[in-house]
């Protein structure tokens, strides 16, 4: 089997592994290969990814307030300025700028690999699952009294945070682009 057929056959399968992962975590989601789908899917992905970052910001607030009574000035700025981004890429993620893009009306995605886009989307869960364990496990610290490694913790937080805000604006980027490609 020639080399690029053996790629494109894994990358599809992959691919195919990411959607039913996908799946199990939004319930209703079709993906993007039907032009008929693709709106309620977008649609579908930001409701749950502005629902969970909802969640995890509630939490974030908390542990800003908790570094703030307990004059850890230091790490409260840097997860300051991360929960203000992520209360921005939240706005975005509600009311995405995709511009002129014609992803959602043209049915040939003829060239176009959308694999990226059910890896962005996959990605952003992972990413937000692992803030959603590290701000629970700082949060339990704080009101433990527990300041062993805060600031470290702190920083992969705001690590993390800051991965989610690309990776969301890479994905608006990614369908906007369309518009360019599409037709």
């Amino acid at each position: 089997m020639p080399l690029f057929r053996r790629k494109k056959e894994t990358a599809f399968a992959e691919s195919s592994a990411v959607i039913k992962d996908l799946r199990k975590v939004i319930p209703n989601y079709r993906g993007y290969e039907n032009v008929e789908d693709r709106l309620e899917t977008d649609k579908l992905f930001r409701s749950h990814i502005v629902a969970k970052l909802r969640n995890i910001s509630n939490i974030f607030a908390e542990i800003v307030g908790k570094l703030i009574e307990m004059r850890m000035l230091n790490a409260w700025g840097v997860c300051d300025q991360a929960l203000r981004e992520l209360k921005e890429i939240e706005g975005k993620v509600r009311e995405p700028d995709y511009k002129h893009t014609t992803f959602f009306d043209n049915p040939i995605l003829e060239g176009l690999d959308i694999s990226v886009l059910y890896l962005l989307e996959s990605e952003a869960f992972a990413l937000l699952e692992d803030m959603k364990v590290l701000t629970e496990d700082i949060l339990g610290r704080l009101r433990e009294a527990n300041f062993e490694n805060i600031d470290q913790l702190v920083a992969r937080l705001v690590q993390l945070a800051n991965s989610l805000v690309q990776l969301l604006g890479d994905r608006i980027e990614l369908i906007a682009s369309f518009e360019i490609i599409g037709f």
